[in-house]
């Protein structure tokens, strides 16, 4: 934990005069909290400011931490608690201590709860106040603010009129873990006021099952390769969030947004929307924009929540994908409910008086499904010593005393006993070879250990079947088979870099041609103090600029051997300031670095990128808008191979992408910054033939649609490739049998599963070969909808009402060919929606549906006609307590007349006879009974729960509550 201390310096001047009244020490206070940080089951950090420096004690429970060293902002770790309980506490520093107040640990595995979100609590205090006083109503065990706390976080004074003042009463027992906004300036203070783990900027924790993540998107890079970027990918992929039930992470800048303040983030959406839908993040947070919008795009809800006191921003128009579902320009918070039991999320987004914006929004955990995989971690798989560059594939030159396999699964774990030696086959050359077997449970790693000398030449393959996880039910991994090829007769690559004046090499040529000055050679500007960066520029200057660079002397036996196999090459160049990026082109003609200027080169019009006479078809798509100070890294194989075959090397131009120019470093770059210099970093073979690589594609899993008992699958082995040749022949095979000869094929694979070999050999008669599986389900039965039970009334009383049923069905291994709806035996209509009349009374109506292969499944509905002037009272309301830790929960089980399911049932809930809860809902089950759950809170023996219906709405019904036998009851603590 970082220590917070504030330092004075002070010029002492000593005047001959008395001491006045003015001359004598404040009087000491407590300026800001207690507040709390950091929760976790056994720990917390309890925080506070006084106005002068003094010591800091935490007395809890009958213990205390002190820390003698004096401080203004006073930072104490509490360790050592009981997972999941609440503590009283109070704070002390000199001779102020804290009023006694409450906190909870978090709980040690996943539970129900509940927690908030909001932000932009900037500006205007009582507006934040009123936010506040809806979230302490709302009662969350931890609350997400997603920045932009005060106006200028670097004004001290803001920071307790318009963040801690208003939100006292909440932090003071309720842990507020805010990210950094763009109001929050430098940060520093920030920093100090605030202790989140890791840096304070980005950081995750967990909470009851969920794994939360606060980004830093005002004044830090997170694009790839930054600190934060790699940091967030690292834990979007660590045991303890893929663990998690959900991923919820929040930060400052929204990626979708559309007010009259801001717009789309575009480099949020470039750098960190791409990794949370690979890693199937749940839902983001974001503030910005003062108002509260909801977006759904691509499985993840992002939601906009900066109503928190910030002048509010209207509302515009959205004129690109994704559309906003919501919004509205208002002051709020964000509740949401985390369901363990029911294994969902809700969002209700409030008003102040806890009233819903709109319904809420639920989305639910989905089911393991993904069985373990495995990868080769030793020899490792693309790792420096794998000549084979196709994942799934390893070769490597020399010797091997093990091999090891990791297992992996993005659900519940590997079921380690599961993981036995009769899991695993290896082979040589198709032949038995000798190992032993070891399995570390901690790191999911099989290692086989030779058991003789090291595993020499020949093909290995291990293959793993029966490994499962720890989902219910469990998912078991697909017989796998890993391939690795051992030839020490291999020559390896070699990787050269050139870099002027690095290791020797000294042919880097670069320079630059612009309109506006058509005669300047600025290879020679260098000589005469310009500085050490070009610029390639739709408009520098009045015109147009382009980048030159060329790497001399690369090709020959010193360097890379003609006619050497490129298997790679990359030119790096780094990025001095933002801007619009460029394309890079091979150039056709030749230019002296020295010499060349616009009017005097390439037709006197700069470089035509047409592809006939100056430079080359695009070889590079272009560089995106990029940050200062970070390397961009293109690929060139194409152009160093053809300089290996012998084409002239005439090296590059970058043409500019837009006005805003990208600036590079120069090779001139003067130290210590050499670095900066463009790189051309090249992995080649020079001897050897080597054997080709053979990919049958994925393993595919089909359906028998048509109910032939056999379904025509397409096999694709044209991914397959010979790295220093090319390939002869190819040849499918199932055992013994030969399925075709071709790259692509086709074939009738009959219900079952089936492993397909793929054996290529290459033009020097070397082979190699891939397995793909192929699963062919028999045809499934489909699944029917309904739709949800219906309730109307006989409006026009005569003794019946039309009502519309609207039906759904899903096939997984094919399409939906008919709907038919009955009432008993009687058709009532066909087609996915029909509308039909019905008598008052009770119908029950059955949907069933036919899939393209003649299966079927059918579901009811239950259609209630009500007589005109029904009406619903409440019968009973029956309370009960709960203790929850050291806090009370009180529970209403409210009964309606006439039971009926899906009513809504609405009340307020009282403590001590002050209303803290308004518009609680309940819906009622098939016996009429509807549940609500009070908030949380600590209570005394004597104090009252009080639970109040408010209203009852029903389909077809009127709420009469002069019939109510009771409206209101009270429960006593005690």
């Amino acid at each position: 934990m970082k220590k917070r201390f504030i330092f004075f310096a002070a010029l002492a001047v000593f005047l001959a005069i008395a001491v006045t009244p003015a001359n004598a020490a404040k009087p000491l206070k407590i300026v800001k909290g207690p507040y709390l940080q950091q929760v976790t089951p056994h720990s917390i950090v309890i925080m506070w400011e006084t106005n002068t420096a003094a010591d800091s004690r935490v007395d809890y429970d009958g213990q205390f931490v002190e820390d003698s060293t004096p401080v203004k902002i006073h930072e104490i770790e509490l360790t050592g608690l009981a997972a999941d309980t609440a503590y009283y506490y109070t704070v002390t520093s000199g001779t102020k201590t804290s009023p006694t107040s409450t906190f909870a640990t978090a709980p040690a595995a996943p539970r129900s709860f509940r927690f908030v979100a909001y932000g932009d609590t900037r500006t205007n205090a009582n507006a934040h106040a009123a936010v506040i006083q809806g979230i302490i109503n709302s009662a969350p065990e931890i609350v997400l603010h997603t920045g932009d706390l005060v106006e200028n976080g670097d004004d001290s004074g803001q920071w307790g009129r318009q963040f801690f003042g208003p939100a006292h009463d909440l932090m003071i027992n309720t842990p507020l873990l805010p990210i950094i906004g763009n109001h929050e300036g430098s940060g520093n203070l920030f920093r100090d006021l605030f202790s989140l783990g890791n840096n304070d900027y980005w950081f995750a924790f967990t909470y009851g099952g969920v794994r939360f993540i606060g980004l830093n998107t005002h004044n830090v890079i997170y694009s790839p390769g930054s600190t934060q970027y790699t940091w967030l990918e690292e834990e979007l992929q660590s045991p303890e969030c893929t663990s998690a039930d959900w991923q919820i992470v929040y930060f400052h800048h929204p990626p979708y947004t559309a007010t009259s303040g801001h717009s789309d983030d575009m480099n949020v959406q470039t750098y960190l929307v791409p990794l949370f839908e690979q890693y199937g993040v749940d839902m983001v947070f974001n503030g910005h924009s003062h108002a509260y919008e909801r977006y759904f795009h691509n499985g993840i809800y992002y939601i906009v929540t900066g109503g928190g006191g910030a002048p509010l921003a209207g509302l515009v128009t959205d004129t690109k994908e994704p559309i906003r579902e919501f919004g509205e320009s208002v002051y709020h918070h964000c509740v949401i409910d985390v369901s363990v039991e029911a294994k969902t999320l809700t969002l209700y987004a409030c008003y102040n008086d806890g009233t819903l914006l709109h319904d809420p929004i639920t989305i639910e955990e989905p089911v393991d499904v993904t069985p373990p995989t495995a990868s080769l971690l030793v020899p490792l798989d693309n790792g420096a010593d794998d000549l084979d560059a196709d994942d799934g594939e390893v070769t490597v030159n020399t010797t091997q005393s093990i091999f090891q396999i990791q297992l992996s699964d993005v659900g519940d774990g590997i079921d380690d006993a599961t993981v036995i030696p009769e899991t695993v086959t290896l082979t040589k050359d198709g032949g038995a070879v000798g190992y032993t077997f070891g399995y570390d449970t901690g790191l999911d790693v099989i290692t086989l250990t030779s058991a003789g000398s090291d595993f020499d030449n020949g093909i290995y393959a291990i293959t793993l079947s029966g490994i499962a996880d720890l989902a219910d039910p469990a998912n078991v991994m697909a017989a796998t088979t890993l391939s690795i090829l051992i030839d020490t007769s291999i020559v390896p690559p070699v990787t050269l870099s050139f870099q002027q004046g690095v290791g020797g090499y000294i042919g880097t040529k670069d320079t630059m041609i612009r309109s506006a000055d058509p005669t300047t050679n600025f290879a020679t500007y260098f000589q005469s103090g310009y500085p050490y960066q070009y610029n390639a520029d739709t408009d520098s200057s009045g015109g147009p600029s382009q980048v030159l660079l060329r790497f001399d002397n690369i090709i020959g036996s010193s360097q890379i051997p003609s006619g050497s196999a490129i298997i790679s090459a990359t030119l790096r160049i780094r990025s001095t300031d933002d801007g619009n990026g460029g394309k890079l082109h091979r150039i056709l003609q030749t230019w002296v670095d020295t010499d060349v200027t616009w009017n005097n080169s390439f037709g006197g019009n700069g470089i035509q990128a047409d592809g006939i006479s100056e430079a080359a078809s695009l070889e590079d798509d272009g560089v995106p808008s990029n940050f200062p100070d970070t390397d961009v890294d293109l690929d060139v194989t194409a152009t160093v191979q053809a300089w290996a075959d012998g084409v002239t090397n005439n090296g590059w131009a970058i043409l500019p992408n837009g006005t805003n120019g990208w600036h590079i470093a120069a090779a001139e770059y003067p130290a210590p910054d050499e670095g900066y210099r463009p790189e051309l970093i090249v992995t080649f073979l020079t001897t050897g033939n080597r054997p080709p690589v053979a990919d049958a594609g994925s393993d595919q899993t089909v359906s028998d649609a048509d109910g032939t008992e056999a379904e025509i699958v397409t096999l694709d082995g044209s991914g397959s490739y010979d790295p220093d040749g090319t390939i002869s022949t190819y040849e499918w095979t199932e055992g013994a049998a030969i399925l075709g000869t071709s790259d692509i094929i086709t074939y009738d694979f009959a219900v079952g599963t089936h492993t397909v070999t793929l054996t290529v050999t290459d033009n020097e008669g070397a082979t190699a070969s891939d397995d793909v599986v192929i699963t062919v389900n028999a045809n499934q039965a489909p699944t029917a909808d309904a739709g949800p039970d219906e309730t109307v009334t006989d409006t026009d009383e005569n003794g019946s009402e039309s009502v519309t049923l609207t039906g759904s069905g899903s096939d997984a291994d094919g399409t939906i060919a008919s709907y038919e709806w009955k009432e008993g035996e009687t058709h009532v209509g066909t087609g996915a929606s029909i509308t039909a009349n019905f008598s008052v009374g009770v119908h029950t109506v059955t949907l069933t549906v036919t899939d393209n292969g003649g299966a079927t499944a059918s579901d009811d509905v239950v259609i209630t006609v009500n007589p005109a002037g029904a009406t619903m009272h409440v019968q009973s309301i029956a309370m009960s307590l709960e203790q929850v830790g050291k806090k009370w929960q009180a529970t209403a089980k409210v009964t309606i007349s006439p039971a009926q399911s899906e009513a809504l049932v609405v009340g307020d809930w009282y403590f001590k006879g002050v209303l803290r809860l308004s518009g609680d809902t309940g819906v009622t089950d098939a016996d009429g009974i509807a549940v609500l759950t009070s908030f949380t809170t600590p209570a005394k023996t004597g104090q009252i729960f009080t639970f109040t219906v408010t209203d009852v709405v029903a389909s077809g019904y009127t709420y009469d509550d002069s019939l109510n036998v009771e409206t209101s009851d009270s429960i006593t603590v005690p």
